[in-house]
């Protein structure tokens, strides 16, 4: 996929890759939280697991290729997401809206208290890290390679 003039992408480490969530934070604004798999009494670093978590994940399921890690770890994956949300409503004292992307083709729209399911995921307008660094404009909110046989973490 060639990135055309009108367009950026500068993912730095750890983003950009299923599963994450996306928080709506402006006008075509968006904050992307990436949520990574941590196995069993792995440490977490957060140069290396930035966002949140998904912690204590058996060995051999760190093996697999990750569509089946989400789908294995889905109820996981909504807890922290639903904690996010939670620990965002506390800080911000508002209602915030955000999708769970859990593929190009699958997610999870978050408003008023309420999940919906979604075969459109949110994608182009200004994309922001966690410390409010552009990290995308006017692009998808994944890699666009996005490998599907998971990575060992270093």
């Amino acid at each position: 996929m060639k990135t055309q003039w009108y367009q950026h992408r500068l993912f730095k480490p750890g983003y950009g890759r299923f599963p994450y969530i996306v928080l709506k934070v402006g006008y075509a604004q968006y904050m992307q939280i990436p949520i990574h798999f941590v196995g069993e009494g792995q440490p977490v670093d957060l140069k290396i697991h930035p966002g949140t978590q998904v912690r204590d994940v058996p060995e051999i399921l760190l093996k697999v290729d990750r569509e089946t890690q989400i789908e294995y770890l889905h109820e996981q994956i909504l807890d922290v997401t639903l904690m996010v949300i939670s620990k965002i409503r506390v800080y911000s004292k508002k209602e915030p809206e955000a999708c769970l992307v859990l593929a190009k083709d699958k997610g999870y729209y978050y408003k008023q208290g309420v999940f919906e399911h979604s075969r459109s995921i949110p994608s182009g307008g200004t994309l922001l890290d966690q410390t409010n660094n552009i990290i995308g404009m006017n692009v998808e909110h994944y890699l666009p390679n996005e490998i599907t046989k998971t990575e060992e973490y270093e």
